[in-house]
């Protein structure tokens, strides 16, 4: 008998991924989102709709799982996550 995978399974890696990189993903969602929505970038925060918006926010986190996924194929962890690593344990190799 054949063993499927529900698709939650399927899902997993992607989301996985997601969360090694949680720290640089929070910040790149930051950026792009003040970027679009304040007054020194797009200003779009009250022309947006709800539908508009939350469309927005479904593209942006695709692109961040799309991101996070090609990232890990070269890198073993995030950049932010690098960086506050080498700080944390004060060696520049991160260990």
């Amino acid at each position: 008998m054949l063993n499927k995978a529900r698709p939650i399974q399927m899902l997993a890696p992607v989301f996985e991924s997601v969360g090694k990189l949680s720290l640089t993903n929070y910040l790149m969602q930051t950026v792009i989102c003040t970027a679009v929505l304040y007054e020194y970038g797009l200003g779009l925060s009250g022309k947006l709709g709800i539908f508009s918006g939350m469309l927005f926010g479904i593209v942006l986190y695709s692109f961040q799982c799309i991101f996070s996924i090609v990232y890990l194929k070269k890198f073993k962890r995030g950049p932010i996550e690098s960086i506050l690593r080498i700080w944390t344990n004060l060696s520049w190799n991160g260990q």
